[in-house]
């Protein structure tokens, strides 16, 4: 489990937290590579320090203290006038090396025979939650397989499965 300390609120699952957990890491990557994108493109320093402050508040509820602590200390550059940007870019890229390390850690190694009898078929994963269809379909990405989504259904004629 790739998170510093964690404490899971008493009422939930420990399955659910752990995707809550997979889904800011895979977020985090993504918004991090869109705030470098955009970042001499359109420069918008209340729109970062607001992620910032939203990262620096979740990542601290996860347990992903260093992303806290990242995302603390791009907030306090943007304090400065004038924004020191070269600083401001090193910040995010290590934000998004933290993101990218800790969800690497969530993608276990798929084993070499699994990995081959998989490699180009189809799966069909029916009727799984779309936060659950969306990890396994990334897992069998991996493996260059060929994930497809259905809904549950009880007509088991129905055609697109066949």
């Amino acid at each position: 489990m790739p998170c510093e300390t964690m404490e899971i609120p008493g009422d939930m699952a420990v399955s659910e937290w752990e995707g809550l957990q997979q889904r800011f890491l895979e977020e985090g990557v993504e918004r991090s590579r869109e705030l470098l994108a955009s970042f001499d493109k359109r420069f918008d320093a209340s729109e970062i320090a607001h992620q910032m402050r939203q990262w620096a508040g979740s990542a601290g509820q996860f347990g992903y203290h260093n992303i806290t602590e990242l995302a603390q200390r791009a907030e306090h550059l943007l304090g400065d006038v004038p924004v020191r940007r070269s600083d401001l870019r090193e910040r995010l890229n290590n934000l998004l090396r933290a993101f990218s390390s800790l969800r690497d850690t969530w993608m276990a190694a798929v084993p070499d025979h699994v990995a081959q009898a998989l490699r180009g078929k189809r799966v069909a994963l029916i009727g799984l939650p779309l936060e659950e269809a969306d990890r396994a379909c990334l897992a069998l990405r991996r493996v260059d397989a060929r994930p497809r989504l259905f809904p549950a259904t009880a007509d088991l004629e129905f055609a697109p499965i066949r």
